[in-house]
């Protein structure tokens, strides 16, 4: 079930995996070093070699199924990650985004409308129930545990605000994670583990509950909250919404965890506190959304998405102010050279750098970037080079701007935004001679068909060695056949994909077969044969009984 669990978790959202392999980790060590709490191993007489190999058995077992389970995606993953610009993440880059010390309030105080990346709200209830397990009079080791993972990736989410923040998120394996506030989801998970460890003392009798500290605890919350509100109001002469929410619903949450815990008709009780917590997340999460229809989230950039569809012609387009959303150019069926995306080719974005004439300095985003995040003014004084956006096949322009260079030509407005034609584009794929410089001396080809993995390409016989060139990246696994002959793709400039046709020849097709797909599928089907005959030699050995 683990090796499950942590596979789901891989092919969800990779990201996640260090931050579970570590929880994974940790907890089998509590095991090991907390026989009482955890009966993992059952014999008394064991010595500490065998716990340590059966721990060890436990912790690598799961890690390594999961990997066999995924391996087709890990293997592929990790090749595209190598060329990406995510290898070259710098220590300020991944600090990106660090939970900022005050935001610490936010696990009493609710962040209605704050950044997602740091909202640490559980629920006052979460939160108050899970202090009440430090006052339970014998703690087991799991409520032990949770503290720390709670403390520690509070900690960890904090990031750049902690010292030797930039040595330690250089370190292999953490040089790949980004935005330390992401933690902030274990962080949760420990709190709900704890609230849980408090629930299960209110509900099986308090006897294992220091009740006079408990009481001294709700009385100091609510002093607390009451204090910060009145405080707020008489200093601001305003009431300030999220203090209030936390007064109301955290003072009716004590009064209820006090019913609680003298004992009477706890059903009622529990089902009220839980219905009171539905309501406080509820209301705080709401304040997170901005609801939008779907006529207004396609309406940026509608105009000039319906004016660029009306050209037949196989075409790309390049935006220096992000005029044109990545939404909008999907439903209008239109391709463009720039956009959004956290893992992009690094031969891509280092030739993008000079077609564009922005200067691309250290990880973002987005290509190209907005240095203060403001598309509409970052690269008004960039100057693009016409010539080698042709090459990627780039037909228009558009920018919140005016953008005079020599090659782009203003043909058309909407409202901010202007459209230019590129003089200098050039088709999806073309012939040229051997020798010629990229983009000279060419002949059309319009007969391209796409499918999944597959580019078929069809011309007319020549007379004369030519190279065909495609507009598209060139990335290994891409594999070429020319007249059903297999031949060596050669990359021009490093980025698009060619390959030299002879005389006669008339059809080329490329194809996507990375040999580091084929080598994960070979190790997922090993995986699966060794687990499946592991599983029936278990299930069919024979049984015996104690002491035989």
């Amino acid at each position: 079930l683990p090796a499950i669990i942590l596979s789901g978790i891989i092919l969800a959202d990779i990201r996640w995996i260090g931050f579970a392999v570590l929880l994974w980790v940790s907890y089998l060590m509590l095991v090991a070093l907390s026989r009482k709490s955890m009966q993992l191993h059952n014999t008394p007489d064991q010595d500490k070699k065998i716990r340590i190999n059966s721990t060890l058995r436990y912790i690598f077992s799961p890690i390594l199924i999961s990997i066999g389970f995924t391996a087709p995606f890990l293997f592929h993953f990790f090749e595209y990650v190598r060329l990406s610009t995510r290898s070259n993440l710098t220590s300020t880059d991944n600090l990106i985004f660090s939970l900022p010390p005050i935001k610490i309030l936010g696990l009493v105080f609710p962040p209605f409308g704050d950044y997602f990346e740091w909202i640490v709200y559980a629920g006052i209830i979460v939160f108050i129930m899970a202090s009440f397990s430090w006052v339970i009079k014998k703690r087991s080791a799991l409520v032990n545990y949770w503290t720390v993972i709670f403390f520690v990736s509070l900690l960890f989410a904090m990031g750049s605000y902690l010292p030797s923040a930039s040595w330690w998120a250089s370190l292999p394996g953490l040089n790949l994670l980004r935005v330390p506030s992401r933690i902030l989801f274990i962080n949760g998970m420990a709190l709900i583990c704890l609230a849980s460890a408090s629930l299960e003392v209110l509900i099986l009798g308090v006897e294992n509950l220091h009740v006079k500290r408990a009481k001294l605890m709700m009385a100091a919350y609510l002093f607390f909250l009451t204090g910060i509100f009145l405080g707020s109001v008489w200093i601001t002469h305003q009431v300030v919404k999220n203090l209030l929410w936390s007064l109301i619903v955290g003072g009716i949450g004590i009064i209820i965890i006090g019913r609680l815990i003298r004992g009477n008709r706890r059903s009622l009780w529990l089902a009220l506190l839980f219905g009171l917590s539905m309501i406080d997340l509820m209301g705080v999460d709401l304040s997170l959304f901005s609801p939008r229809n779907s006529q207004e989230v396609f309406s940026d950039g509608k105009n000039v998405a319906e004016y660029l569809a009306q050209d037949k012609d196989l075409f790309r387009v390049y935006s220096p102010s992000y005029s044109l959303p990545q939404q909008v150019a999907v439903v209008n069926h239109i391709e463009i050279a720039d956009g959004v995306d956290p893992l992009q080719l690094a031969s891509y974005v280092d030739f993008m750098q000079k077609a564009s004439g922005v200067k691309i300095d250290g990880y973002s985003v987005t290509l190209p970037p907005f240095s203060t995040g403001n598309p509409a003014l970052d690269n008004r004084t960039a100057r693009p080079d016409p010539a080698l956006l042709g090459w990627l096949n780039v037909k228009y322009v558009i920018a919140d701007f005016d953008i005079i260079e020599n090659g782009l030509e203003y043909i058309e407005r909407f409202g901010q935004t202007r459209i230019y034609l590129n003089q200098h584009w050039l088709p999806r794929a073309w012939l040229q001679p051997v020798d010629a410089p990229v983009g000279e001396n060419i002949t059309s080809i319009e007969n391209i068909s796409w499918s999944p993995n597959r580019i078929d390409i069809s011309f007319s016989p020549g007379y004369d060695v030519q190279r065909l060139v495609l507009s598209e990246i060139s990335f290994p696994g891409w594999q070429v056949l020319v007249d059903g002959n297999e031949r060596q793709i050669e990359a021009v400039q490093g980025l698009l994909r060619s390959v030299v046709i002879q005389p006669g020849e008339q059809h080329v097709v490329f194809v996507f077969r990375p040999m580091s797909l084929i080598i994960g599928s070979v190790v997922w089907l090993i995986t699966i044969i060794l687990l499946a005959g592991f599983l029936f030699y278990v299930g069919n050995r024979p049984k015996f009984s104690r002491g035989k």
